[in-house]
């Protein structure tokens, strides 16, 4: 780790990681767009009209629930460990 990493908080850190993971997402949904494209004008596929959904989840070990990433970056934490 970094000396600018040790001067920042820690939602600033979560901040910048969901930053980091939001960037990869939507470019996971460009090329997921751009290749379903290409095969549908090749007639390789069958897919006039679509959207791309790129979700990331976080599903706690212990409690079992399954909760958005931005939830998890924001509170910095699973429900069940906030509400324990």
């Amino acid at each position: 780790m970094s000396r600018a990493d040790d001067d920042r908080s820690s939602a600033e850190r979560r901040s910048d990681e969901l930053d980091r993971i939001r960037a990869l997402q939507s470019r996971t949904e460009a090329v997921t767009v751009d290749s379903l494209e290409r095969l549908d004008r090749k007639d390789d596929i069958d897919l006039p009209s679509f959207d791309v959904l790129v979700d990331v989840a976080i599903l706690c070990e212990r409690c079992g629930r399954r909760t958005g990433l931005g939830d998890i970056l924001e509170r910095g934490a699973c429900r069940c460990e906030i509400e324990n």
